[in-house]
C-alpha cells in the first residue's frame, strides 16, 4: 500500500486524510509496510495512529514503532592524528584505538592509508591486532559490544618536509580510512606533521599585508607559529634587509615575537627571522619573508623604549611619550592640545596644522602609541606642505615606574628613502628635543648638544 495524499505536517507529526477510505471486507485482513530510512547515527522512536470505523476505537489505534536501538557502533582514538615535528631517522608509533560502542558486534573490513603514505615514512603495524594482519572483506575482524582492539601507525621520515614560504614546514597530508559496519561506514582520520632534518627551532613569520604595498604602511610580523619538537621556542631574533639610507628594522626590537615592520622608503625589504628554543637547539633555518614599497609622499617617526635593567612586560614598564610640535606651537608648547602631536592630541586638525583642501596630503596622526614600552609610538605625516613646515621632536618620560633610566630610540624616515636613528638614555620626567624634522623637504637636523630638560611636568 502507498498512501499519494500530501501530509499535513504539525511540528513532528505528519497527518494523512485519504480521500478514498480503504475498506476491508469482514473476516479479511490488510498488510501494509512502515519502512525506516535512518539518517542519523541515533535511535529512533515514534508512534504511528490509525483511525477507523471500529466503535471500539474511537481515538484510533496507536502502534508505537522504534529502530536503531540496536547497531554497531565505531569510536576512534584520536580522532585527529598530528605527529607535530619529527626528526629524520627518528621512529614516532602512535597506537589507534578501536572500540565497538554499539550493542551489536562492529565488523572491522578495511584499514589503510593512501597509496603515497609509504613515501613519506607512513606505515602501519597490526602485530598487536586480531589476526595480525589488515582485515579485508573476506577476512574481517569482529569486535564484540563494548570491546576494544588496536594497531599502530608508524612514522618515521627519511627525508625533512619542503619548506613554505613563511618557513613553516609543509606537513603531511594523508588520511587514515577505516571501513566498518557502523552507521556512517567506518571512520577517517586526517594525518597532520612534518620532518625536519635535525633536532632544531623552526622559524614561521606570519604577515597581517601582502600585495601592494605603500610607502608609510606597516606590517605587523608574528613569529608565535615558530615551533619546537622539543621544547618551547623562546627566542626570536629578526633581521630587516632593506632600501638604502634609511632605517631597515622591525619595531620596537628584534628580539621579541611580535614586531611591525615599518616601509618607510620606497623599494625592497626582506625580513629574516631565526628562533631558538629553551634546550638550546637553534634555529633550523631562517625564515624569510619579502615586501616591496610603491613610492609615496609619507613620513614616519617612531619611538621605541625598554628599560636599561629590568624587562618590561604588558601593563607593566616605563611610560614615555613621543611628541611632534608644530611651528606655531611657543618655545614650550610640550603638551599643547593644539600644536603638540601627541597621546593627548592624536589626530591634530587638518586645516590648523596644514591646509583645509581634503585632496592635498599633509595631514599628520599618532597611529600608535604605548604605556609600557612593548609597542613602538608611531606618527605619519604627509608630505604635501604648503611652504616649509618645520617640526620639532620630543620624548618624555612620563613615568618611569620605578625601573629607572631607559633606552629611548627614535627612528626617523623622511618617505623618500632617507632617515635617521637617534638614541639617548633618559630618566624619570626627562624632556629630549632630538631634533627637527622639515615638510616637505624631509631634512633632518639633529640637536647638538642634546637638549634635555629634567623634571619636565606637563
Amino acid at each position: 500500500m502507498q498512501i499519494e495524499e500530501e501530509p499535513k505536517i504539525t511540528g513532528n507529526t505528519r497527518d494523512y486524510t485519504l480521500k478514498k477510505p480503504i475498506v476491508i471486507p469482514p473476516g479479511e485482513t490488510m498488510e501494509f509496510t512502515l519502512r525506516f530510512t535512518p539518517t542519523a547515527d541515533a535511535s529512533m522512536d515514534a508512534e504511528l495512529e490509525i483511525y477507523s470505523s471500529d466503535p471500539k476505537y474511537p481515538d484510533g489505534i496507536k502502534i508505537f514503532v522504534i529502530g536503531n536501538r540496536n547497531r554497531a557502533c565505531i569510536r576512534v582514538n584520536p580522532e585527529q592524528i598530528d605527529f607535530r615535528l619529527v626528526s629524520v631517522g627518528a621512529v614516532i608509533d602512535l597506537p589507534i584505538k578501536i572500540e565497538s560502542c554499539g550493542a551489536l558486534p562492529l565488523q572491522i573490513t578495511d584499514i589503510s592509508l593512501t597509496e603515497d603514505a609509504g613515501d613519506v615514512g607512513l606505515s602501519l603495524d597490526f602485530k598487536d591486532f586480531p589476526g595480525q594482519a589488515a582485515p579485508t572483506t573476506a577476512n574481517p575482524v569482529v569486535i564484540s559490544s563494548g570491546g576494544r582492539e588496536h594497531f599502530v601507525l608508524r612514522y618515521a621520515p627519511t627525508e625533512p618536509s619542503e619548506v613554505g614560504r613563511d618557513g613553516r614546514p609543509i606537513g603531511l597530508r594523508e588520511l587514515l580510512a577505516i571501513t566498518s559496519s557502523g552507521f556512517n561506514g567506518g571512520a577517517y582520520l586526517p594525518i597532520s606533521g612534518a620532518a625536519i632534518d635535525r633536532p632544531c627551532a623552526v622559524p614561521v613569520i606570519e604577515a597581517d599585508l601582502e600585495g601592494d604595498l605603500f610607502v608609510g604602511d606597516i606590517v605587523r610580523l608574528s613569529a608565535l607559529g615558530s615551533m619546537s619538537p622539543f621544547s618551547q621556542v623562546d627566542s626570536w631574533t629578526w633581521v630587516v634587509n632593506g632600501p638604502d639610507n634609511g632605517p631597515a628594522v622591525v619595531l620596537p626590537f628584534p628580539d621579541v615575537p611580535e614586531v611591525m615592520l615599518p616601509l618607510g622608503g620606497p623599494g625592497q625589504y626582506e625580513v629574516l627571522l631565526t628562533v631558538d628554543d629553551t634546550d638550546g637547539h637553534g634555529s633550523c633555518s631562517s625564515a624569510i619573508r619579502k615586501f616591496t614599497a610603491i613610492p609615496t609622499n609619507k613620513a614616519m617617526i617612531a619611538l621605541s623604549w625598554r628599560p636599561v635593567l629590568g624587562v618590561a612586560v604588558p601593563g607593566d614598564g616605563p611610560d614615555a611619550d613621543l611628541h611632534l610640535l608644530h611651528p606655531r606651537a611657543n618655545a614650550d608648547g610640550w603638551f599643547d592640545t593644539t600644536w603638540d602631536c601627541y597621546w593627548g592630541n592624536q589626530w591634530p586638525l587638518k586645516s590648523e596644522w596644514g591646509v583645509s583642501d581634503p585632496s592635498i596630503d599633509d595631514g599628520v596622526e599618532m597611529l600608535q602609541f604605548s604605556e609600557d614600552g612593548t609597542q613602538s609610538e608611531i606618527i605619519k605625516l604627509g608630505m604635501y606642505c604648503k611652504g616649509n613646515t618645520v617640526y620639532r621632536l620630543g620624548v618624555h618620560v612620563y613615568n618611569d615606574h620605578e625601573f629607572g633610566r631607559i633606552e629611548a630610540v627614535v627612528r626617523i624616515w623622511d618617505g623618500l628613502g632617507g632617515g635617521a636613528t637617534i638614541a639617548h638614555q633618559l630618566s624619570h620626567h626627562d624632556l629630549w628635543e632630538l631634533a627637527t624634522f622639515a615638510c616637505p623637504s624631509g631634512a633632518i637636523v639633529e640637536t647638538d648638544p642634546p637638549i634635555i630638560i629634567r623634571d619636565y611636568l606637563d
